[in-house]
C-alpha cells in the first residue's frame, strides 16, 4: 500500500466517523454554541463541520494543481452537513491518491504560509478527528454521554 493510499484511507474514515457524530447530535443543538467563562461563545457544530469541508476542498485543489476555492457555506442541517463532509473528503481522497511521490516533499502555498505536503497530509485527516472530538464534548456539554461510533 502507498502512502498515498493509506492517507486517503484515513481521510474517508475520519470523514465518516465526523458524519456520524454529526448525524447523533440532535436538530436543536447543531447549532447550539457553547459559552466560555468569558462570555464568548464557542463555535457549534455545523460551523465546524462546515470548516472542516472547506479545508477538504482546499486540499483536494493544492494537490490536483486547481486553484483552491473557498466556499464560505455552512449547511442548516446534519444529513445535508454530513453528506458535505462525506463528498468534501472523497474529492480529497481522490487527490490524494492521485499525488506522485514528489508531491509529499513538495511546498504548497496556503493562507498558512508554505508547508510541505507531508504536512498537509498529516492535516487532511487529522483535521476532521480534532473537530469530531470537539462536536464530542459539545455533546457532553448538553448531557449526551453515549458513545457514537458507527457500526461499519
Amino acid at each position: 500500500m502507498t502512502v498515498q493510499e493509506w492517507q486517503a484511507r484515513s481521510i474517508e474514515r475520519q470523514a465518516n466517523l465526523l458524519a456520524h457524530t454529526l448525524k447523533a447530535t440532535p436538530a436543536d443543538r447543531l447549532a447550539w454554541k457553547p459559552a466560555g467563562e468569558d462570555g464568548n461563545e464557542g463555535r457549534s457544530a455545523l460551523e465546524q463541520v462546515a470548516e472542516v469541508s472547506e479545508l477538504s476542498r482546499v486540499l483536494a485543489a493544492l494537490f490536483s494543481g486547481g486553484t483552491p476555492m473557498r466556499t464560505g457555506g455552512q449547511p442548516g442541517d446534519a444529513a445535508t452537513a454530513a453528506s458535505e463532509v462525506m463528498e468534501s473528503a472523497s474529492l480529497l481522497a481522490a487527490a490524494v491518491r492521485g499525488m506522485d511521490e514528489g508531491a509529499i516533499d513538495r511546498t504548497y502555498e496556503t493562507p498558512f504560509g508554505p508547508l510541505a505536503g507531508s504536512v498537509l497530509l498529516d492535516i487532511a485527516a487529522s483535521h476532521m478527528a480534532y473537530h469530531n472530538g470537539q462536536i464530542n464534548y459539545i455533546q457532553t456539554l448538553y448531557g449526551d454521554r453515549e458513545f457514537h461510533f458507527p457500526e461499519s
